[in-house]
């Protein structure tokens, strides 16, 4: 101490923490694990929500068609005044049931029709959204933009949705992105456009004396997208087994799979490793061809094949849609499947130009704006 007394001084008072160049990292928040299947439960979910609106839609036409026929669907049991049964021995004339008032629409531009099919609505043009969002714009007719939550708003106040709208604000957005971007990547005049800050206006198109004729276009294109769709499955649905395994063969060669090998065909089911695209990681396909709903053995072998190969994933195609034992063992634990099934699948073939022809026709628009440039005066 008497050496060394004159460089060591009284000890310091820490006043903060001490941290160095390691401290960021140790001390970076803990993100949540990341787990498969949570995701392949939503992906459950929202299949079973489609295949659940697919048959309420249906029971729905069903009814319609009864109600439409000569009697309403109902007995042969004639009725009278307020549709009581006419009592026994009476012989008075029947009575006509008072008519209903027709109903008056406005005198507004009528957008695409909106499609209850799902597979119409992987291919239509414009968005359900968008065709609601289109109507009050039609009924303004002053082409001013509006604040997208007042959008909903105006959308709920005329019942053409049920949604409340801070809650649609996001989703009403997003729609309406999507919308402009289908009308652009066919060559049409989107009917509504982006101006930024979230707000919304119409496209020129619904100033236009085309305007019209232009909504006729877009609705034909839907209509031959969701007949397309619908052809395109039948087809796959009824491939013989080399048949669809060539079909899913050029899907994985044009999505950007590489190294395709098929290691196993057995009763309708070939299987195949290939390189992935993006992760590029090896992965197991499965191909499984016919128009029945695929069971829980598809996933079940699938996945004991992933684990058998030590590979990190497994893909399953199919034309037919899941059943529901399929999909409560994809929601069990173990290596990640992914299921291209049904619409999807029809869609992702579409998507890649595998099985369908792209053309493109010439459509001339009027340019209002160079016209009103050059005319005026």
């Amino acid at each position: 101490m008497a050496i060394y007394g004159a460089e060591i001084g009284a000890p310091a008072t820490a006043h903060a923490e001490y941290t160095d160049q390691k401290t960021a990292d140790e001390d970076r928040p803990m993100l949540p694990e990341i787990n498969a299947r949570d995701e392949r439960k939503a992906q459950w979910q929202d299949r079973r929500d489609r295949r659940r609106g697919r048959r309420e839609e249906r029971d729905r036409d069903r009814q319609q068609r009864r109600d439409q026929r000569p009697g309403g669907g109902g007995g042969g049991e004639q009725r009278h005044g307020g549709g009581q049964p006419r009592p026994p021995g009476d012989q008075r004339p029947p009575q006509q049931a008072p008519q209903p008032r027709p109903f008056e629409p406005r005198p507004v531009q009528a957008p695409v029709a909106i499609s209850t099919h799902e597979h119409d609505a992987l291919a239509r043009v414009g968005t359900p959204l968008g065709d609601a969002a289109a109507t009050v714009f039609a009924q303004l007719r002053n082409g001013q933009p509006l604040p997208v939550r007042q959008l909903a708003a105006m959308m709920r106040k005329r019942n053409l949705v049920e949604v409340d709208p801070e809650q649609l604000a996001p989703q009403l957005k997003a729609e309406l992105l999507g919308d402009e971007r289908s009308y652009r990547t066919l060559g049409l005049r989107p009917r509504i456009v982006y101006r930024g800050r979230d707000l919304f206006a119409p496209g020129p198109v619904a100033m236009s004396q085309t305007a019209d004729a232009e909504a006729g276009i877009a609705a034909a294109l839907s209509r031959l997208a969701g007949a397309t769709h619908r052809a395109l499955a039948q087809r796959i649905k009824r491939a013989s087994p080399a048949g669809f395994e060539r079909l899913i063969y050029a899907y994985l060669v044009a999505a950007g799979y590489r190294e395709i090998t098929w290691v196993k065909r057995v009763e309708g089911i070939s299987y195949a490793t290939a390189t992935a695209p993006g992760i590029e990681r090896m992965v197991l396909i499965s191909a499984r061809s016919g128009d029945q709903p695929i069971d829980r053995r598809g996933i079940g072998e699938l996945r004991v094949g992933v684990e058998a190969k030590n590979l990190v994933a497994g893909i399953l195609f199919s034309a037919p849609e899941l059943s529901e034992d399929a999909e409560k063992e994809l929601e069990r634990a173990g290596r990640s499947i992914a299921v291209m099934c049904g619409d999807q699948l029809v869609a992702a073939l579409i998507a890649n130009g595998v099985g369908v022809v792209s053309a493109a026709a010439p459509v001339h628009y009027v340019d209002d704006q160079l016209l009103d440039e050059l005319l005026a005066g």
